[in-house]
């Protein structure tokens, strides 16, 4: 069974030459004056030697001292429980564009909501509780939203897939990677990825696999180890990285 390409625009794009220097100067530009130390992680994973790796330690430290210190200080009405419709929706929301799958916006906290919840408490060094208050959504609110983003998404059932690059939200990512799959209400399976964190999606006749990782031969081959546990003939079909960087598409 053939896969159904992305619009062309992304084949395209795949062949261009890409400046590494010009990369890396426009990804520090993008976070140097941000607050979530997630940022300056991402660009130390990529350019552990960069230009601007002194300063963006400095900054992680600093960044991840203040969050552990906001974080453990309680303010007026933290523990007020939240029931309005609109903050429930805020929070998972805000839950989503940090990285965590609280399921459905809308409607009663379900068993992913909390679940979610208890995620990125355990992430931020809080305590594990699951609970949605007012102190919770105070300090999803403090951390900034992580970008860029890209997303890469698939059905099994057409065989189509789609992927995206530099969106400003996780949501855009994921709504742009499912616009180029040719119907934004298919292409079910999706991975995110953010920073400097790349994607890749590998497919054989029989298996295939979409996983995201911190650096692009990583997520490679971690990919194709995953596809092979099923099928021997395993490609890479698509790969891109948040920012942009690794775009590659095939249709052989």
């Amino acid at each position: 069974m053939a896969l159904v390409p992305a619009p062309d625009k992304i084949t395209a794009d795949a062949t261009k030459p890409l400046d590494e220097t010009r990369l890396e100067l426009a990804f520090w530009e993008s976070i140097k004056n941000d607050k979530n130390p997630e940022l300056f992680q991402a660009y130390l994973n990529r350019y552990p030697n960069g230009v601007f790796a002194d300063i963006a330690t400095i900054n992680l430290q600093q960044q991840k001292t203040a969050a552990l210190e906001s974080a453990t200080v309680e303010k007026p009405n933290d523990r007020l429980e939240l029931s309005d419709p609109a903050s429930l929706h805020e929070v998972r929301e805000r839950l989503y564009e940090l990285n965590f799958d609280p399921g459905p916006f809308d409607g009663p906290m379900s068993t992913a909501a909390h679940q979610a919840v208890r995620e990125f408490e355990q992430a931020n060094k809080l305590a594990s509780t699951g609970e949605v208050t007012q102190g919770l959504l105070r300090r999803l609110r403090d951390i900034s939203g992580l970008k860029p983003w890209g997303a890469i998404v698939y059905s099994e059932a057409s065989n189509k897939w789609g992927m995206a690059w530099s969106q400003d939200t996780r949501k855009a990512a994921v709504a742009s990677a499912r616009t180029s799959c040719g119907d934004p209400s298919q292409c079910p399976t999706e991975i995110s990825f953010f920073g400097t964190e790349c994607g890749v999606f590998t497919h054989s006749g029989s298996n295939w696999a979409i996983l995201a990782r911190a650096n692009i031969q990583k997520a490679k081959d971690d990919a194709l180890s995953g596809c092979r546990k099923r099928g021997k003939t395993c490609r890479i079909v698509a790969s891109v990285c948040a920012d942009g960087a690794e775009r590659f598409s095939t249709t052989n």
